[in-house]
C-alpha cells in the first residue's frame, strides 16, 4: 500500500507491506515482492496494451487460448524491445506496439 500526503508544498509517499504471515523477515516479504512485481507488470500491460481484458468469452478453453496469445504477444514485444535496445519511453509495451502495428496492417492488407 502506498500512502502520500503534502507537507510544506512537497509530497512525500510512505510505502506499506502487508503479510499474513507474521514471522517472516522483512527481507524475505522484499525478495517475494520483488519477484511478483514482474508478473504484476505483465498482467498491467497486458490489459492496458494487449485487450486482455476484452475477452467476453464464456468458454474456458477460448478465454485460455486469449491469455495465452496475449502471453505470447507480450513475449514478442520483450524480445523485439531487447533487440532494438531503445532509449528512454520508447521502452514501453504501448510504444513498441504502435510502431510495430501500422507496418503489420499494412502488409495485411496488401496480402489480402
Amino acid at each position: 500500500m502506498r500512502r502520500r500526503e503534502k507537507r510544506k508544498g512537497k509530497y512525500f509517499a510512505y510505502d506499506f507491506l502487508v503479510t499474513t504471515d507474521l514471522t517472516a523477515k522483512a527481507i524475505t516479504v522484499l525478495r517475494l515482492i520483488q519477484k511478483r512485481w514482474k508478473i504484476e507488470v505483465f498482467f498491467r500491460e497486458s490489459k492496458q496494451h494487449l485487450g486482455l481484458t476484452r475477452c467476453f468469452f464464456h468458454d474456458f478453453r477460448t478465454i485460455l487460448l486469449r491469455c495465452r496469445l496475449c502471453a505470447l504477444t507480450y513475449l514478442i514485444l520483450m524480445l523485439y524491445r531487447r533487440k532494438l535496445r531503445l532509449p528512454g519511453r520508447q521502452k514501453t509495451i504501448g510504444k513498441l506496439k504502435q510502431r510495430l502495428q501500422q507496418p503489420l496492417l499494412e502488409y495485411f492488407k496488401q496480402a489480402a
